[in-house]
């Protein structure tokens, strides 16, 4: 009955196009990754041929995880697949964009390195695959950590964060000397209550005046990181909160992509 009761509360959840199962999720993800496949194969800017390949590999690798997680109706968080998706802008991309900073390795360093990073990559992916670790019963194990009293505390998070987002970069309240430590703690605490408060709305568990609420925050720091002209935090608050949401609803936002 719980179950059903959830996946009706996922089937009634906003914020874009609704897919009708995993299948039309998987089909998406596909379409993405050949997007990006055929995009780079033309398009990548490299040093040597051999480069290329190893980027798209690296590439397709980076989101067979996440193509492997859309396949199921599985409730629980896609902790690995969202750790080797890391490792796309980690890895791939700057290799396939042909990043700066590259220039000042030779083309055997910058082979072995991305040898090593596939390797890395099927040795996680396997050993994944191989090892089964059979969840524990009772309260401990299945007691959410994050309960429905603790939600207010979310949104008094999101909140902190948005308020020091506006500090850190359109003020001078903020001492330099302090200023790193601040932004690790406030990272942290961004990165967990945007990733859940996003997941509840998937699963449809956030009401709307939470919703109004979360978005306006989000909007804010993204404007304030943004003010900086250095896109890359803005950005990944953007995804984080997409992959928070796709992780509950098991349906892409289209509308809000967009």
């Amino acid at each position: 009955m719980n179950d059903h009761a959830t996946d009706s509360r996922e089937a009634q959840a906003p914020f874009g196009a609704p897919l009708a199962g995993p299948n039309n999720l998987f089909r998406g993800g596909v379409a993405v990754l050949i997007a990006g496949l055929a995009y780079y194969a033309v398009f990548a800017q490299v040093r040597d041929p051999l480069h290329l390949l190893l980027g798209l590999l690296m590439f397709a690798l980076s989101l067979l995880p996440a193509l492997t997680w859309t396949r199921t109706r599985q409730a629980q968080i896609p902790i690995f697949a969202i750790l080797t998706l890391t490792t796309l802008n980690t890895y791939a991309l700057p290799l396939l964009n042909g990043h700066q900073d590259l220039n000042r390795y030779s083309i055997d360093t910058i082979t072995r390195g991305a040898v090593a990073v596939l390797l890395f990559q099927s040795v996680m992916i396997i050993a994944h695959r191989l090892v089964r670790v059979e969840r524990g019963q009772g309260d401990f194990y299945e007691r959410e950590v994050i309960d429905d009293g603790s939600r207010p505390w979310l949104l008094a998070g999101l909140t902190l964060v948005s308020a020091y987002a506006v500090a850190s970069t359109l003020t001078t309240l903020i001492p330099g000397e302090i200023n790193s430590v601040l932004r690790a703690m406030f990272s942290g605490l961004g990165m967990i209550c945007t990733f859940v408060c996003m997941r509840d709305w998937g699963r449809g568990r956030l009401q709307v005046g939470a919703r109004i609420i979360v978005v306006s925050l989000l909007l804010v720091q993204v404007i304030a990181y943004f003010s900086t002209l250095v896109m890359v935090t803005g950005i990944s608050l953007i995804c984080l909160a997409l992959i928070g949401y796709v992780s509950g609803a098991h349906r892409i936002p289209f509308i809000t992509i967009l």
